[in-house]
């Protein structure tokens, strides 16, 4: 597959492309699906685009996978719930009470 070269390396372009990636988040999705999220990934990274994802498992993290195996400028975005969750766990591991 020929690539175009119209879009302009990230160095050049005062507001890159931010691609988002989002899908199933299941532990039951055919390997195939999940080989392509990966080569998604993989062609974001190749072209300098920011990726982001809703940090779960499955798809957006193969394409997530795909995307820091070519060394990618990544971008997570956390739910809020997800967020909640990590603070309320690094204060409970940190607390005087439960050390």
């Amino acid at each position: 597959m020929k690539r175009k070269q119209s879009i302009k390396p990230v160095s050049e372009d005062p507001m890159p492309l931010i691609i988002g990636v989002m899908g199933g988040a299941g532990s039951d999705i055919p390997a195939h699906f999940l080989d392509r999220a990966t080569q998604l990934g993989e062609e974001i990274a190749a072209e300098g685009r920011i990726m982001i994802t809703g940090a779960c498992p499955g798809l957006p993290l193969a394409a997530t996978q795909g995307a820091f195996k070519k060394g990618g400028p990544l971008s997570v975005f956390l739910p809020p719930l997800v967020l909640m969750s990590m603070l309320i766990n690094m204060v409970l591991q940190h607390s005087p009470t439960t050390c």
